[in-house]
């Protein structure tokens, strides 16, 4: 019978360290539970935002593919022009000498008329 009072009072201090462990595990299974709400939120969100951003990149793809084939046109534009001023400044300079050339036939002519009138 002595010891009986000591048995229920270990069985009450067991009892009271198992409810403060469940408080405990609780609180903390709270917290978790908080926290796993918020992470699956900010998950979502960036999910959500992964998708707009692949969405845009593919956008922002085609059109640097677009405008990369622009690029090439207006390249092989502006070749074909630079071949044509090319071939044009080789017709000035034939024109300048047949120019050339010409005036001094026609300054020689001038010449051979003049005294004779």
């Amino acid at each position: 019978m002595r010891n009986q009072p000591l048995l229920v009072s270990v069985i009450i201090g067991i009892f009271v360290v198992f409810v403060i462990v469940g408080a405990s595990l609780v609180a903390k299974l709270s917290s978790v539970s908080k926290q796993l709400n918020s992470e699956s939120s900010k998950n979502i969100t960036l999910a959500e935002e992964n998708q707009k951003l692949t969405s845009e990149l593919a956008s922002l793809t085609e059109k640097n593919k677009s405008l990369e084939s622009e690029k090439r046109a207006l390249e092989n534009l502006v070749n074909s022009l630079n071949d044509e001023i090319a071939k044009l400044k080789l017709e000035i300079a034939r024109i300048t000498k047949v120019k050339e050339v010409l005036e001094e036939k026609l300054g020689d002519e001038l010449i051979k008329t003049s005294p004779s009138q």
